[in-house]
Formats: structure tokens, sequence, C-alpha cells
């Protein structure tokens, strides 16, 4: 199926589990989520403290 073919852009969930101030996961989904944003994403990002 084409994306064309929907009438709302994909939606996406970015976890990320790290709790200290200078996580590389967390600067990776953010760099993914800024990218991904710009191709008209619908996004929440979250970090998920378990």
């Amino acid at each position: 199926m084409a994306m064309e073919n929907f009438d709302h852009p994909p939606k996406i969930l970015f976890l990320y589990g790290s709790l200290r101030e200078r996580s590389y996961s967390r600067l990776l989904a953010e760099e993914a989520a800024r990218i991904i944003t710009e191709m008209g994403v619908s996004l929440v990002f979250t970090r998920d403290a378990w």
C-alpha cells in the first residue's frame, strides 16, 4: 500500500530508556525524530523510565 493512499501522516512513537543526561540512545532517538519529522511524520517522543 503506497503512502498516497492514506489521509494522514504515519504515526511513530520513539522510546528511550536512559536516565543519564548525555545518553547516546537519547541522542540517536532525537536525531532520528528530527529527520523523520522533516518528512511529515506525526511523532511522539518519550523517555520510558522502567
